[in-house]
Order: structure tokens, then sequence, then C-alpha cells
């Protein structure tokens, strides 16, 4: 799981290290291994049970109105066989 907090943001207003940014260079590195480890089979060098397959399945983001804190996306990655 990955949490990653920072500034919502509000109307028209950009905060540095806002949750969303935050995300983003998580996600960015997890795609970064998948898109690895999808080379690796389509290079012929592993098999579809010889790598890792990380996909996201749960984005949980946001906080319930009218209550104002940060915005707290929540991914929740499963790690399993490429299947193909």
């Amino acid at each position: 799981m990955i949490k990653a907090v920072g500034a919502p943001g509000h109307g028209s207003k950009l905060y540095d290290n806002s949750a969303m940014e935050n995300l983003l260079k998580s996600i960015e590195s997890i795609r970064r291994f998948r898109a690895s480890q999808f080379d690796l089979i389509k290079a012929g060098l592993k098999a579809d049970g010889d790598v890792v397959s990380i996909n996201m399945a749960f984005l949980k983001a946001g906080t319930p109105s009218p209550t104002v804190s940060q915005l707290t996306p929540i991914v929740h990655l499963i790690d399993q066989t490429c299947i193909m």
C-alpha cells in the first residue's frame, strides 16, 4: 500500500508537494519497473510466469465534505505472477 500525503490545493491555487504530485512519483517508478518486466517477456528472455506483475487494483482519494484536511490518495498494489 502506498499512502501519499501533501497539500490538497484549492480552487486555482497550486502548491508544491501536493498529494497528487507525491503519488505520481511513486506510480511512475512502479510503471518503469512494470515496463522493464514486460520488456523481458517481449524480448523472449522470460516466460509469462517468470516475471513480477504489478497492477493498480484500488485508488482511494480525498476527504468527505465539509471537512478540510489533506488529500490522501491510497493505492493498493497486487504482486502476482504475470499472466498474459
